[in-house]
């Protein structure tokens, strides 16, 4: 399967943003949800074979975010035109989210968190594994980051 067909297929992309903020949602004790700026990012990193290949190795620490994106200085280099190119993939990603029930957003907090007890399909396909176990680890990540820390470390802005 190559990238631009993995990039065109929003129920992939549904899956991968339920996998981000499930792992936000509870890496803050079930507390909060990240809001829609926190999810612009996300496919554009996953998608992309390179940044895939480099996050998908790592652990769920902190320092482990950092040491990545020190050893591998070309995941933010051109995030920014990808988020922006990328912005209608994620919104239809979105949208399969909310239409499913597999996401839920909170109007009053501008939050969304995951549909409790769901769990994903098992997805056999190495590379599909292989975005959805980023897109945790991305999850956990900026569970523990401000947006500022983000926008930073990422050379992105809203």
């Amino acid at each position: 399967m190559n990238e631009f067909s993995i990039i065109q297929n929003s129920a992939l992309g549904s899956l991968a943003l339920f996998s981000f903020v499930k792992e936000y949602h509870y890496s803050k004790d079930k507390l909060e949800g990240p809001t829609i700026p926190l999810l612009m990012p996300i496919l554009p990193i996953v998608f992309n074979e390179e940044s895939n290949l480099a996050l998908s190795r790592n652990q769920k620490r902190l320092t482990s975010y950092y040491k990545t994106l020190a050893d591998c200085r070309t995941i933010p280099v051109g995030l920014q035109k990808r988020m922006e190119h990328m912005y209608s993939n994620t919104m239809n990603s979105l949208n399969i989210g909310f239409a499913t029930g597999m996401l839920i957003y909170n109007n009053a907090s501008a939050e969304i968190t995951p549909r409790p007890r769901l769990t994903l399909p098992d997805l056999t396909i190495a590379e599909n594994h292989s975005i959805i176990q980023t897109s945790s680890l991305l999850g956990f990540w900026f569970s523990k980051l401000t947006l500022e820390e983000i926008c930073i470390s990422l050379n992105i802005q809203f």
